[in-house]
């Protein structure tokens, strides 16, 4: 199957190997918007267009994150539904290792938006934007290293079941043949 069908097409059975294919690119497509995203002004989020940007690539990266792990599930015999699961596991771990990763270049996430709502509350809400621009102008090396770093490291790790524990359903199922 091609890169564009292991991408974009959500039925069908895809192999281990075509998984860890579409897993790559989709990690490299983040790591690029991640990197592109320190050549715009650090406010650049806050404004309209840059809310559409992160809306479309937010629906792009879904769909295809969907598709891939859903194919993947197939094959292993069960709906691709599943992947619902993969997405929950995935926002938790996020939760969870978000400070690991961030304070490893510098960043302290929940130490971040503490501050922010401690200046809100005692300065109001232009004062807390004021923080958060300069906050953002002053860390954004450090977060884009810290996001791209646990991108990958949770790619891996979500990954692990689909990509290396699932076996193949060895027998025609309702999403088609066997693999060879």
């Amino acid at each position: 199957m091609a890169l564009t069908g292991i991408l974009f097409d959500s039925k069908g059975r895809i192999s281990k190997n075509q998984f860890w294919q579409g897993v790559v690119v989709l990690v490299t497509l983040q790591l690029v918007f991640s990197g592109f995203s320190l050549l715009l002004p650090p406010t650049f989020g806050s404004g309209a267009l840059g809310f559409l940007m992160i809306i479309v690539f937010g629906v792009f990266y879904f769909y295809t994150y969907m598709s891939v792990y859903g194919k993947r599930l197939h094959d292993a015999g069960t709906t691709g539904w599943w992947f619902v699961l993969f997405l929950f596991g995935w926002i938790f771990l996020t939760l969870v290792t978000i400070e690991f990763f961030y304070n490893m270049f510098g960043t302290t996430f929940w130490g971040m938006f503490t501050q922010m709502f401690e200046i809100q509350t005692n300065d109001g809400e232009e004062a807390a934007q004021a923080w958060l621009e300069e906050f953002a102008i002053e860390n954004r090396f450090s977060s884009t290293y810290g996001g791209a770093l646990q991108a990958i490291v949770l790619n891996a790790v979500v990954g692990l079941i689909p990509g290396v524990l699932m076996g193949s359903d060895p027998f025609e199922n309702v999403h088609g043949e066997p693999l060879q």
